[in-house]
């Protein structure tokens, strides 16, 4: 399994950075070379490889960043099926289990 931050796409292919690459430490100054980080090459992969059950986590600066990321979701996932985008929570994630208490058995 790996771990990629996707940066762009062109056509089919997906360009990534591993944030696993490991680089030599810097001494921290007034002048720290910005090279120190960043990845010193991108990988690409064509996006028919990339795994279906992968987890893809975005940033939102505000609100309004992530109700217009909820509504082009929910507008791609409608018009190509490569995303699922629910109003509400599956069922299942409505259970829950009170750890407050000691009269619980796990089976």
């Amino acid at each position: 399994s790996s771990s990629y931050y996707f940066v762009g796409y062109k056509g089919n292919m997906v360009y990534y950075l591993d944030p696993h690459t490991t680089q030599p430490n810097v001494q921290v100054s007034d002048k720290v070379p910005l090279d120190s980080f960043s990845c010193p090459f991108h990988g690409r992969i064509d996006v028919s490889q990339l795994d279906p059950s992968m987890t893809i986590g975005f940033y939102c600066h505000d609100l309004d960043d992530f109700e217009r990321l909820w509504k082009e979701l929910k507008q791609l996932s409608h018009k190509h099926g490569v995303v699922s985008v629910e109003d509400t929570s599956p069922k299942h994630h409505a259970q829950t289990i009170d750890f407050s208490t000691d009269d619980f058995e796990i089976e």
